[in-house]
Order: structure tokens, then sequence, then C-alpha cells
């Protein structure tokens, strides 16, 4: 896994109704109306934990079974990777059959929390 060292994405521990979720901001998304707000029932989250994405990756990235390599900006390689790729981006060991899972998905009808 490849993280930009000053990766401005904040980790959000968060409850609502006895369900715990993870949301995953940057500063300006959070100041959103509605950020910490769920979209079917309209409670407002308890936030219980709140902390950096890259310190919480620092402290768990082995429990994926991956390694971990900072970026800087400083230099042009490091600064296009920031751009290009938002500041995070992964080499996978093995090759992956896209197809399958986007169908697997789809039937699952899983959706994702992230907002961009």
């Amino acid at each position: 896994m490849i993280v930009f060292e000053n990766l401005d994405i904040i980790r959000y521990t968060v409850r609502t109704l006895g369900e715990e979720k993870i949301l995953y901001y940057t500063p300006e998304q959070a100041k959103v109306e509605g950020a910490f707000k769920d979209a079917k029932s309209g409670e407002v989250y308890e936030i219980i934990l709140k902390e950096l994405f890259v310190d919480w990756l620092a402290e768990h990235y082995r429990k994926f079974g991956c390694s971990l390599q900072f970026v800087t900006d400083r230099s042009s390689e490091g600064a296009q990777f920031v751009k290009g790729f938002g500041g995070i981006g992964g080499l996978l060991r093995y090759t992956i059959d896209f197809t399958n899972i986007e169908n697997e998905d789809a039937a699952s009808g899983d959706d994702y929390d992230f907002i961009y």
C-alpha cells in the first residue's frame, strides 16, 4: 500500500440506533450539513472515535497482510501520485477478475459509504 504522508482523510467511527459504522471524510466533507446523518432514518450519528486515516493505517496495515510505504509530495513523482491517485494506492500481488466482483456486488445489493 502506498500512502501520501499528509493525507487529509479522517476516519470516523460512528453509532446510530445501536449500529456502528465507519466513515471516511476530508475536513471539508465533514463540514457538509448531513454528513453525520443517516440518509434513510434521518438519525444523527454519534461520533465515537475520530482519527487520521494515515495514523489508523500505520497501526493496522499488518492485519491486511500488506506492507506500507509513505510518499512525500516534495518530488515530482510524489506530487504526481498525490494529484493522480488522491494520495492512496496499492499494488496487487495477484490478478483479480473484476467482472466477477462487479457481478457479485450487483447481485448482493451491497452499497459503499464512500463520499467523494
